[in-house]
């Protein structure tokens, strides 16, 4: 869905998501300004046309592949996107084919996020970026097999609200899962959530999954299939299922399967249709060899600025990061929460990431995030409540040693 369509809903959203995708400068959006740039007075219309979708399925994609990777996806971002990266290329081009050669070449240098996202979910101020997700992900599977959808009505977060599949107690699954840290983070990974509309929401409340199901039935397919039987007769969802290959992942689950299970197999079957919703070769890009940069006016295009090995080691713009950069902190530092007299352990990655030694996986962008999963609270402060242990046992906040760092004048 190109992202010009859906800027209607996240405006009336209000959610600030708008602010990046449609950062207003001048009277354009910046995505406006990279269309603009690809297209030329001398173009037809169609050609006009064909140029703007191919610029917006690409900024599309590329805010795709930054939330899976849970890096930033801000107003600088973006215009670092547009004017660093595809200004300069979409200049040089004169075709439809040029273009789609230059953006199949960004995409290359791209890659694929979603190995990356295996443990992706709700988490700290996220909710906008999992709704777009959910909301691309519902819409496709809804019109692959030509049922009626309304993408811009999932983008509304007060006509659909994210669904969890498990309501908030972990008492209910405490044999399987002890831990209530790695049951938040289960219950709130990608793979447990769905886009159900508010006032059947609001009916089904905190009900347990098992009982749910059946009512998710009258819902979007990614929720119905969970409910036995759902696929029973209609061909359509099967051929669909049987094209993709999705048998063992899009399916239904019985009252005994275990929410590790459900979470981890759900999981898959969001990143699979991720894959298939942002593949280059879909959205019209061709798929070129390293090698074989395009050369549109006989100018080659610009190297990409984002290679993936950049987009691994993008540092995020928080105080963790920063403290990285100046080498007050090293990746691997281990860092330790202490809640209701219990030790919660995590590791700093390269890029400032924080992840919990209790369920591994995608670090969190933030120690907020990550100490509110372990609280079990919707916020935390994070720099305070964070520790660092020294060889002898003793331990310093992340805030203290930040502003001993900052007062020594090595931030």
């Amino acid at each position: 869905m190109p992202l010009l369509a859906a800027s209607r809903a996240l405006k009336k959203d209000g959610d600030g998501l708008e602010a990046v995708l449609f950062n207003e400068r001048n009277g354009l959006s910046e995505q406006t300004v990279a269309i603009l740039a690809a297209i030329r007075p001398t173009d037809r219309p169609s050609q006009a046309k064909d140029k703007g979708r191919l610029v917006a399925a690409y900024i599309d994609r590329w805010y795709a592949l930054q939330v899976l990777q849970d890096l930033p996806v801000q107003a600088p971002e973006i215009t670092d996107l547009v004017h660093s990266r595809l200004v300069p290329i979409l200049r040089a081009c004169r075709t439809p084919a040029d273009v789609a050669a230059a953006l199949g070449q960004l995409a290359l240098s791209d890659g694929n996020a979603t190995p990356e996202a295996s443990t992706l979910g709700l988490r700290g101020n996220n909710s906008h970026q999992i709704r777009y997700l959910l909301a691309r992900v519902t819409a496709y599977v809804e019109e692959s097999c030509k049922r009626p959808h309304d993408v811009l009505a999932y983008l509304d977060r007060t006509q659909f609200h994210i669904e969890h599949l498990w309501a908030n107690h972990p008492r209910r699954t405490e044999k399987e899962i002890p831990d209530p840290v790695v049951f938040r983070s289960l219950r709130n990974q990608i793979g447990g959530l769905g886009l159900l509309e508010g006032r059947e929401n609001s009916s089904i409340n905190d009900m347990p999954l098992h009982d749910k199901a059946p009512l998710y039935a009258r819902s979007n397919i990614l929720l119905g299939i969970i409910s036995p039987e759902y696929d029973r007769r209609n061909p359509l969802l099967r051929d669909f299922i049987k094209t993709h290959q999705l048998d063992k992942l899009l399916r239904s689950f019985g009252p005994k399967e275990a929410m590790t299970s459900v979470t981890q197999t759900r999981q898959k079957l969001y990143l699979h249709l991720f894959d298939l919703i942002w593949n280059p070769e879909q959205l019209g890009f061709p798929t070129p060899t390293p090698q074989d940069a395009p050369q549109p006016d006989q100018n080659p295009a610009p190297p990409s600025r984002a290679t993936p090995d950049r987009r691994k080691t993008a540092r995020r713009r928080i105080d963790v990061a920063k403290m990285l950069d100046a080498r007050i902190l090293t990746a691997g530092t281990r860092i330790v929460l202490t809640h209701r007299s219990i030790d919660h352990w995590a590791t700093i990655t390269e890029d400032g990431g924080i992840v919990l030694n209790a369920t591994g996986g995608t670090p969190y962008g933030r120690v907020d995030e990550a100490g509110a999963v372990v609280r079990g609270t919707k916020t935390c402060q994070g720099m305070k409540e964070w520790h660092i242990e020294d060889e002898t046992g003793v331990r310093l906040s992340l805030r203290i040693l930040r502003d001993q760092a900052v007062a020594a004048g090595h931030m």
